[in-house]
């Protein structure tokens, strides 16, 4: 009897899209290419868990200025889970997909924000 091997293909990054942002979920396109919705108070709070004590409000400007020097005119998913990865010194691969749509998220409703004043 021969023993069945494993399959091992090749590992592909996890990407997600840019997040749509509603009032109880956060949507981005998946790796898959289908729109993925997180829920938006359980999201925030694995942020806000993972970053402590930094809060992410007080990481979003040091982002979009870290961007601009850079020179990015619009942010992408590997943008956002560097940064996150470089703050934390965690590996970007070990950081889950809601703390990077969420961080994203903050990102977009404070350029909003800084927009509509």
């Amino acid at each position: 009897m021969t023993t069945r091997k494993t399959y091992h293909g090749r590992e592909e990054p996890v990407t997600f899209g840019k997040p749509t942002i509603g009032p109880r979920v956060y949507l981005a396109t998946g790796p898959s290419g289908w729109p993925e919705a997180f829920d938006r108070k359980r999201a925030d709070a694995e942020l806000a868990k993972f970053l402590h004590p930094i809060t992410p409000d007080e990481l979003v400007e040091p982002f979009i200025e870290a961007m601009r020097l850079e020179g990015a005119k619009a942010y992408s998913w590997s943008d956002v889970m560097n940064y996150i990865a470089k703050i934390t010194q965690i590996d970007w691969k070990l950081i889950p997909p809601a703390i990077g749509v969420a961080f994203w998220a903050h990102v977009i409703e404070f350029k909003e924000e800084q927009g509509a004043n």
